[in-house]
């Protein structure tokens, strides 16, 4: 599908969330249960968020005991699930974007259905247009899902796919290039 000739192209954008287990913020965790209708649930995971104390090992021995602010445990078998639930936020703000045309769906062969966007895990998969809008309201939400959520880009893992029509080979480009390539092209 990355083949399809479309102006400007498709791309599939492979986006890694930097350290999604560990800088979760607790309270947007808290207001996405509330939110999704696990009120219930608040009160009991708030309080396991909150007996969480951490310590440094110096010379052998556990020093300067102190509350972690936010992340869940990596291990804990909730983790996976709650982390789940806090992504579905950006996946419906991926699908509002494409609903409200903020972000182009990527063209297809006639008669295929292409996914907007895939999440596994802490890794997400954008599948759209390259052009300057999509790209750059991309950008908008990835910042304001981080904002808010304290799980950002990991720029140096994160990267994205496109079909060069010249080669006519699959290219693979760091991140870098795309902030690079949707910063001048907001210039113009």
């Amino acid at each position: 599908m990355l083949s399809k000739r479309v102006r400007g192209g498709n791309v599939a954008y492979k986006v890694d969330i930097l350290k999604a287990f560990d800088t979760l913020s607790w309270m947007f965790l808290l207001l996405v249960l509330t939110c999704f209708g696990f009120p219930f649930l608040f009160s009991w995971i708030s309080t396991i968020l909150r007996l969480v104390m951490l310590s440094i090992r110096i010379n052998g021995s556990l020093v300067f005991f102190f509350p972690c602010s936010r992340g869940v445990r990596q291990g804990d078998p909730l983790s996976p699930l709650l982390l789940c639930l806090t992504e579905e936020v950006l996946s419906r703000g991926i699908y509002k974007f494409v609903n409200d045309k903020k972000n182009l769906h990527m063209d297809s062969p006639q008669g295929y259905l292409t996914p907007s966007h895939i999440l596994y895990d802490n890794d997400i998969f954008v599948f759209c247009r390259t052009d300057n809008k999509s790209l750059r309201n991309l950008s908008i939400l990835f910042k304001t899902y981080g904002d808010f959520s304290g799980q950002y880009v990991n720029n140096s893992k994160s990267s994205f796919f496109t079909m060069d029509n010249f080669a006519r080979f699959v290219t693979k480009f760091k991140v870098f290039f795309l902030v690079v390539m949707v910063v001048f092209l907001s210039l113009i």
